[in-house]
């Protein structure tokens, strides 16, 4: 057995690669893995949440979009019946005095 720290040999199935414990995404209001803190998945589509979770990102922060539609997805994905990413959003997408965005 190898004395280096890092060893897969010595890491616990309950350990990540740093030694600290492993953490959930079902339990875990921040997993590990990447997050994108500047979306608007709604004028993408729901495509956009297999993509998202395809390459490892298990949050997003939307700054823009169909409030709805985001409430939707967002719950369908914490109750398990759509893939995605943990959803936080804002609202509509501000343009400016008096004016918003599309919805999409």
């Amino acid at each position: 057995m190898s004395t280096h720290p890092h060893s897969r040999s010595r890491r616990s199935s309950a350990q990540t690669a740093c030694g600290g414990p492993s953490r959930s995404a079902a339990t875990d209001p921040y997993p590990e893995g990447l997050w994108d803190a500047h979306t608007h998945i709604a004028y993408w589509g729901e495509d956009a949440l297999d993509s998202l979770t395809k390459y490892g990102v298990v949050g997003v922060r939307d700054l823009g979009g169909n409030p709805e539609l985001l409430r939707k997805w967002r719950d369908e994905i914490a109750r398990g019946v759509r893939r995605g990413p943990r959803i936080y959003y804002s609202g509509r997408h501000i343009n400016g005095p008096g004016r918003t965005a599309p919805i999409a």
